[in-house]
């Protein structure tokens, strides 16, 4: 594993807190949270090492599968906006496997 910079990841951790701390003075100032998500990302990405930016990509890869194949088999418009369906209603309801279908809601999720 190569070195961290410290001098760079202070400077981000930095920034980060500023944008944050401006952020929580005026939380309805959408600039301010774009800016403190925007910070916050560069921190995450400067922490990051090879392995864990490798498998992060690969979790988004895998939630955008998982959300096409939800939208693709309509599960979303099944789902009442009022109460609850079990995976299982869902799934058959759609047409699909409950396991499937619960795996990609929970994707969803995170």
């Amino acid at each position: 594993m190569n070195s961290p910079n410290l001098q760079g990841l202070r400077s981000i951790a930095a920034d980060s807190q500023l944008t944050v701390n401006n952020y929580l003075e005026n939380p309805s100032d959408r600039v301010a949270r774009v800016k403190a998500l925007r910070d916050a990302k560069n921190l995450v990405t400067e922490l990051q090492d090879g392995d864990d930016a490798f498998f992060a990509r690969i979790a988004q890869v895998y939630a955008a599968h998982a959300l096409r194949f939800t939208m693709a088999i309509g599960a979303f418009e099944k789902i009442p906006r009022k109460g609850s369906i079990t995976a299982a209603t869902l799934a058959a309801e759609v047409g699909s496997e409950k396991t499937w279908i619960s795996m990609s809601l929970r994707e969803q999720l995170w």
